[in-house]
C-alpha cells in the first residue's frame, strides 16, 4: 500500500478557501509523498510511451503532447480523482456536489505558453489540480498566473487589450504593440517541487516562460454542479 504524506487534516482552511476565491489559485506544498510521486511517474511513462508511439508531432509553440489517464494501465493516477486531497478540496471550493470530469497528462517541450484562460464563459465554475515535475521555477517554465483574473470584469479587460495569445503564436496583439514579453506581465510564479499541488480556477489567466524541454504535468479537472439554466448551458 502506498503511504500518503497526509493522513488527516485534509480539509482546506478558511484562509486557503478565501485565497482561492480572491486570487483564483492555491498552492499546497508536499501534498503527495515521494513514494506516491514515484508511482505517478511510472504510470506517466506508460501513457507517454503509448502516446509517442502513434503521435510524433508536438502541438504548437507549447511543444505539447496530451493524453487521457482514463486507461486501465494508468489506474493509480486515475484513482486520484477520488482522493480526498483532491476531490475534498474541489467540494470545498466548488460546492459539495462538485464532480471530476477528466484527468490528463501533459508533456511540454516548448519554452513558453501564451497568456490565456482555459474558459471564457464565466457561467462555468471549475477548477484544475496540477502536479508538475521536475522541480520548476520562473527560469525553467513554472506556471505563471495573474491573481484575480478569474473574475469577469478583470478578465474582460485583459481580453479588451488583446493579451490572449494562442498555442500557435504566443505573442498576443498586446505584447506585439507594447514590445513586452510573456514574462513582463505582472504575475505570480508558481514555483513548485515534486509533490506540490497547484489548484486554479478554470477562468484564471495563466502562462509559462523560459520553459525547459521535458516538463511534465498531471492534471485533474473538476466542475461545480450546474444549477441555473445559464450554468447548465455552459457545461454542455
Amino acid at each position: 500500500m502506498i503511504k500518503s504524506m497526509q493522513t488527516d487534516g485534509l480539509d482546506l482552511t478558511d484562509s486557503q478557501i478565501e485565497h482561492f476565491k480572491a486570487f483564483g489559485f492555491l498552492m499546497r506544498r508536499k501534498l503527495f509523498s515521494a513514494e506516491e510521486m514515484e508511482k505517478i511517474y511510472e504510470e506517466y511513462e506508460i501513457g507517454m510511451a503509448n502516446t509517442l508511439s502513434h503521435n510524433k508531432k508536438e502541438a504548437g509553440e507549447r511543444g505539447q503532447f496530451n493524453w487521457s489517464n482514463l486507461n486501465p494501465r494508468i489506474s493509480y493516477i486515475t484513482s486520484l480523482i477520488e482522493d480526498p486531497r483532491i476531490v475534498g478540496a474541489a467540494e470545498q471550493l466548488l460546492g459539495e456536489d462538485a464532480f471530476g470530469i477528466s484527468t490528463n497528462c501533459n508533456l511540454f517541450n516548448g519554452n513558453r505558453t501564451e497568456w490565456h484562460p482555459d474558459l471564457d464563459n464565466h457561467q462555468f465554475k471549475g477548477a484544475k489540480f496540477l502536479l508538475y515535475s521536475p522541480a520548476i521555477d520562473g527560469n525553467s517554465g513554472a506556471l505563471r498566473v495573474i491573481p484575480g483574473s478569474h473574475k469577469a470584469e478583470f478578465s474582460e479587460q485583459l481580453h479588451h487589450i488583446g493579451l490572449k495569445g494562442s498555442s500557435v503564436a504566443t505573442d498576443s496583439s498586446y505584447l506585439k504593440r507594447s514590445g513586452l514579453g510573456i514574462n513582463d506581465i505582472p504575475a505570480f510564479v508558481c514555483k513548485s517541487e515534486p509533490g506540490d499541488m497547484i489548484t486554479f480556477d478554470s477562468r484564471l489567466w495563466h502562462a509559462s516562460w523560459a520553459g525547459q524541454k521535458g516538463r511534465r504535468m498531471v492534471r485533474f479537472n473538476f466542475c461545480a454542479y450546474p444549477k441555473t439554466a445559464e450554468e447548465k448551458e455552459a457545461v454542455l
